[in-house]
């Protein structure tokens, strides 16, 4: 039986443990920050926080809290946690002697660095560029809690990941497949977190349908040109649900936790108020900040007018209408 190590006991990595237990050939050792959430999961199987619906095999789980360790058989490992909050579990990552893949889950960018997980991890000289990857696409926690059929895509740093490492989140209602194009994944779903707040923030300001489409479309081809413009050289089909099928379900799906944020500010709460209200992270807020500091945003008015609306005080009514000026 093969061991996966896990990292983060969030609803992603809930959902995430359900996806590589579901297959009878895997085996869990899962580092959760919370001993109370660990102690109810060996002895319940349900993480009583998130997603406690979900009946988990206890008998191939083993809970880690503390400092995370890898187990001398650990097959591959797996990192779900905000990356918002993950620059301190990664710097303590014991991975001197680990030679296996690490596959970021995470969306988002770490605060400190401005970089992604994968990023973060090749620039440390923690793992070999070969053996990052990265896993995105349409797939909420909530619906692989339901088994509904979702879809991810495994993308490797300018390879193609192997089938064992796709064969990881590959029950039969997920469809994984393989991607060489690990910084456009990458970004796309940091920059899919962001289009989500600007559509929630479209929506609790009283935007309607029509509006909301003209917005996601123009946010699908900011996308696009932001790729393009930060990570050239590369052969990619944004219309892939890699890329787009992620935008679009994050951008309208009642699940997107980015997109309720936004809405929570479009209807006159402050950032603040709005993170105090949420129950989970909203990585988009976060990303946003990153994108700032490390990239020119000119020529993106949906990103700037997110970065405005979270971090320098824009109104949002006041934001929307400019951005309704400025898209098509």
């Amino acid at each position: 039986m093969k061991n996966i190590v896990l990292i983060g006991a969030g609803s992603w990595g809930t959902a995430l443990a359900k996806i590589i237990l579901d297959s009878p050939e895997y085996a869990l050792t899962w580092y959760i920050r919370r001993p109370d959430v660990a102690n109810a999961i060996s002895s319940t199987g349900r993480n009583p926080v998130y997603l406690s619906d979900i009946k988990l095999d206890s008998s191939r789980i083993t809970t880690q809290t503390g400092l995370p360790e890898l187990p001398e058989n650990t097959d591959a490992l797996v990192v779900a946690l905000p990356a918002a909050f993950s620059g301190e579990v990664l710097e303590q990552l014991p991975l001197s002697s680990y030679a296996g893949p690490v596959i970021s889950a995470a969306k988002g960018l770490i605060p400190k660095h401005q970089l992604t997980v994968t990023e973060w991890l090749e620039l440390s000289g923690k793992v070999n560029r070969d053996n990052l990857f990265m896993i995105g696409g349409p797939c909420h926690s909530e619906e692989v809690a339901k088994e509904k059929r979702s879809y991810l895509t495994m993308a490797g740093n300018g390879i193609l990941p192997l089938k064992t490492y796709t064969d990881l989140f590959n029950p039969g209602y997920i469809s994984c497949s393989s991607s060489s194009d690990l910084r456009g994944v990458e970004f796309s779903a940091v920059l899919k977190n962001v289009m989500a707040v600007a559509c929630g923030i479209a929506l609790g300001t009283g935007c309607g349908d029509n509006f909301l489409s003209v917005l996601v479309s123009a946010a699908a081809r900011e996308t696009e040109l932001f790729l393009n413009t930060h990570f050239p050289g590369t052969e990619r089909d944004v219309n892939h649900s890699a890329y787009l099928g992620d935008l679009l379900v994050t951008c309208y799906s009642p699940h997107s936790r980015n997109r309720g944020f936004g809405m929570l500010v479009g209807r006159g709460y402050s950032p603040a108020e709005a993170k105090t209200e949420m129950a989970m992270v909203a990585e988009g807020y976060y990303a946003v900040k990153g994108l700032d500091i490390r990239f020119d945003l000119k020529g993106f008015p949906i990103i700037e007018m997110v970065y405005a609306c979270m971090h320098e005080g824009l109104p949002a009514g006041e934001a929307i209408k400019t951005l309704q000026s400025q898209i098509h």
